[in-house]
This record gives C-alpha cells, sequence and structure tokens, in this order.
C-alpha cells in the first residue's frame, strides 16, 4: 500500500465506511492509516 497517496488512502477509507463494505477491508485500510499516522486526517472515524 505504500504507491497509495495519503490523501487517496483517506478516501478509499471514508468511501468504504460509507458503502459498508467488508469490515476486513475497512481494518486492512485502517491499519496502514495508523501506521502511516494520519488518523488525524481521517474526518469520520469509526
Amino acid at each position: 500500500m505504500t504507491l497509495l497517496q495519503d490523501e487517496h488512502l483517506i478516501e478509499s477509507y471514508a468511501e468504504a465506511q460509507s458503502l459498508n463494505l467488508d469490515p476486513n477491508f475497512l481494518d486492512m485500510l485502517r491499519s496502514e492509516i495508523l501506521r502511516r499516522g494520519i488518523l488525524n486526517l481521517v474526518e469520520c472515524d469509526n
């Protein structure tokens, strides 16, 4: 996932949440967000 820009990762996470996608997929995205230390960029964090 390192090729995905932070902004696109955040957008993907928000879109995945709004579409109620697989919780495992959401967890994978969230884990990468946490790894990058950009959780503060997530507007609607569940």
